[in-house]
């Protein structure tokens, strides 16, 4: 039946012909194409649709670096007790309810690489790959280290839209690229500059690069202050509306019993793991808890709460909450959006990112035929 329609036949080679060449988009190139309105659009869909079954995420594949896991013991000069380093394989597919033939695939290549820093590399190197469905062939490469970046910070940003809008005083956990995107990203899903920002690391230096970096002009609206410095944490952790953690840390990032304003948001981003954990357990215990996925119940900051299914405490997915937030943080003090990251945001937002650079005439198309 297929021979007798010329029409179909010269639509196939055609769509042969465009799937034989690989969209390829470098960071910088990311960069440029990357419209930030345009992403927290696309990460607010990709939540929602984890709520409404819209999102298929399997489980992520993790291979360990330098250890051989089949192996008994590590067979490299390291130290026993230092933990391996990762590489990750995140696939997600996203199915349309309105429109059976919207759907897009994909998957992440991510790393995390301790000693990228000093080598002048990217802590968390990362690369997407989005996948044709209908024929499974892979279409377009691109980075992936700000597009994680962007991503990531998106989530705390809808997070404050939706139930800090009238921010004017953020405590900032953090002063690496993730921190510089939350201030950006924050500031565009509420249209106006932040009026004070306190920027805590446990670097000062580094804490003072990111203020230069923002170059506000008028001193008093950035401060800054070491992790070290107690007292200076207290005080700026009592007056802030939304408190932003942004670190790698194993351990709260503060150890006094502070007690922030009624109705205060806290963000966290930077846990992923069991033994990890940014936000005092006191803090979370008397906060309204808005999780992106299921999986983040099981970080250092959380897992005292039990799984989703059996806890008592109230628990939320983002999705769900960013649709309908009336009662959220209404029976508790604060509340507390807890994110560990999912691939679906990358594919949807991947995509995004490659239909912009192509309106815009960026990036490159190889033959792989």
């Amino acid at each position: 039946a297929i021979q007798s329609h010329p029409s179909f036949i010269t639509q196939m080679r055609q769509s042969l012909t465009r799937l034989s060449k690989m969209f390829l988009l470098g960071e910088r190139d990311v960069r440029k194409a990357l419209d930030l309105n345009q992403c927290l659009e696309v990460n607010k869909r990709a939540l929602i649709s984890i709520c409404q079954g819209e999102a298929v995420v399997p489980s992520r594949l993790g291979l360990p670096y330098p250890n051989n896991p089949n192996l008994p013991s590590p067979k490299t000069s390291n130290s026993s007790s230092d933990p391996d380093d990762w590489t990750l394989i995140k696939p997600a597919a996203f199915y349309s309810e309105d429109d059976d033939s919207n759907i897009s695939m994909g998957m992440k290549v991510v790393s995390v690489r301790a000693k990228n820093p000093s080598n002048g590399l990217p802590l968390v190197p990362a690369t997407i790959l989005l996948v044709d469905p209908p024929s499974g062939i892979v279409q377009a490469t691109l980075s992936g280290t700000y597009v994680t970046i962007a991503r990531t910070s998106a989530g705390p940003a809808l997070a404050v839209q939706t139930f800090k809008p009238d921010l004017q005083h953020l405590v900032l956990f953090g002063a690496g690229a993730q921190a510089e995107c939350h201030i950006e990203l924050m500031e565009l899903a509420i249209q106006r500059r932040i009026p004070k920002i306190t920027i805590i690391n446990r670097s000062i230096e580094r804490a003072q690069g990111l203020k230069d970096k923002l170059d506000r002009g008028d001193d008093d609206s950035i401060q800054v202050a070491a992790l070290s410095d107690t007292a200076a944490i207290a005080s700026a952790l009592q007056e802030a509306d939304v408190v932003a953690a942004t670190t790698n840390t194993t351990t709260p990032l503060w150890k006094e019993h502070v007690q922030l304003k009624e109705g205060c948001l806290i963000t966290g981003i930077g846990s992923y793991t069991p033994d990890m954990q940014e936000i005092p357990e006191y803090i979370v215990n008397d906060s309204h808890v808005v999780i992106d996925t299921f999986e983040a119940m099981s970080v250092g900051d959380l897992k005292h709460l039990g799984s989703y299914e059996s806890t008592k405490h109230p628990v939320i997915r983002a999705g769900d909450a960013f649709e309908d937030p009336k009662g959220i943080g209404s029976s508790t003090r604060y509340i507390f959006y807890k994110a560990v990251g999912t691939a679906i945001q990358d594919v949807l937002t991947a995509e995004a990112v490659i239909k912009s650079a192509k309106e815009k005439g960026i990036g490159q198309e190889f033959d792989m035929s």
